[in-house]
């Protein structure tokens, strides 16, 4: 059995990666795959958790990874105003702070608003990284900038530990506009799939749902509407907007004994068609999978950097630590004594 869940808000890579790993270990799944693209999480279940079970541990999973995103059956709005969240004003007022410090000379309000700017800039970074550190889940991104950052105050560094707090917001920002925009460029395109085909019954037009046409099935178009299987025109002669399936922005005359395909819309004249392909084989709907499982397995060095940054993060914790730590308790040398560094005092 398989349940799509939309996850509105995701944004982050690494995060989803969690997501999917933690879903992975529910008793009952056999496997999911969460789909940053497109927001959701395909996840393959046996009959021992029930769809409410399971959208309730995915809730909590998601909730404890990421508390802000929305974990739902149907696709919602991803669409943010810029700068509209509180996230955004925040970073906004520490990067005016950051500002301010750089032009000030008096050192302890200097330093004040240097503070003041990197919580205001990094403050949800900050608390992430305590929670999971609490939790015993080190070593994930948070982790490592709150390191880094903190390492670079307690040696003065001071703008350097704001400006790389700030330059890794910065870059998160434009990795959530950038995949929202990928999210609604494809949200578009699979909204050219057809809504229903209108079929004679008992000499009665109907409509039904394009999966439903057989083979068998004289189909009319009318103008406006989507041609819903791929065929051949019988009857009437029009112009169609092929620019769905082609790109082509010229629309193209059609006639008699003319092939036509599914997802292109009838710009002039209704016309009869008889069908050639059912809906499941028409050119439209193996588009429309390709796209919607284009991410469903990932590839082979996805799975690498996965692994492989699990192992390299806490080694490279490591030997920082040591090369702190050796030199002065082996090598009996000053913890102060390095010329790039700068006395804190």
């Amino acid at each position: 059995m398989k349940q799509k869940f939309y996850l509105q808000g995701l944004n982050c890579a690494n995060c989803a990666i969690k997501v999917q790993d933690r879903v992975d270990k529910l008793k009952g799944v056999t496997l999911s795959h969460v789909d940053l693209v497109t927001g959701s999480i395909v996840i393959e279940h046996d009959e021992s958790i029930s769809i409410h079970e399971l959208e309730n541990e995915t809730k909590k999973i998601v909730k404890s990874i990421e508390p802000d995103v929305v974990v739902s059956l149907e696709k919602g709005d991803e669409h943010h105003p810029l700068f509209s969240t509180l996230n955004h004003r925040l970073v906004i007022f520490g990067i005016l702070l950051f500002a301010s410090a750089l032009i000030i000379s008096q050192s302890r309000i200097r330093l004040m608003l240097f503070v003041l700017s990197y919580f205001f800039i990094g403050y949800d970074i900050v608390f992430k990284a305590v929670k999971n550190t609490i939790t015993l889940k080190w070593f994930d991104e948070n982790f490592l900038m709150t390191l880094a950052t903190f390492g670079a105050f307690m040696i003065g560094e001071h703008p350097e530990a704001v400006a790389v707090m700030l330059f890794y917001k910065v870059g998160e920002y434009f990795q959530d506009r950038s995949v929202e925009h990928s999210r609604r460029s494809i949200f578009k395109l699979l909204e050219i799939k057809p809504m229903f085909a209108m079929i004679e019954k008992n000499g009665l037009l109907i409509k039904v749902d394009p999966s439903e046409v057989t083979g068998e099935d004289i189909v009319y178009v009318k103008v406006g509407d989507s041609i819903p299987v791929d065929g051949v025109v019988i009857e009437g002669q029009t112009t169609l907007d092929t620019s769905s399936l082609t790109g082509e922005s010229q629309p193209k005359d059609v006639f008699e004994n003319d092939e036509v395909f599914a997802g292109t819309i009838n710009l002039l004249a209704p016309i009869k068609m008889k069908v050639v392909k059912t809906y499941e084989h028409s050119a439209l709907s193996k588009m429309l999978k390709l796209i919607e499982n284009a991410s469903t397995k990932k590839a082979n060095t996805e799975k690498f950097i996965t692994k492989f940054a699990k192992v390299y993060t806490p080694v490279v914790v490591l030997l920082a630590l040591l090369l702190v730590v050796i030199p002065v308790m082996i090598f009996n040398q000053p913890f102060n004594r390095f010329p790039h560094v700068k006395n804190p005092a």
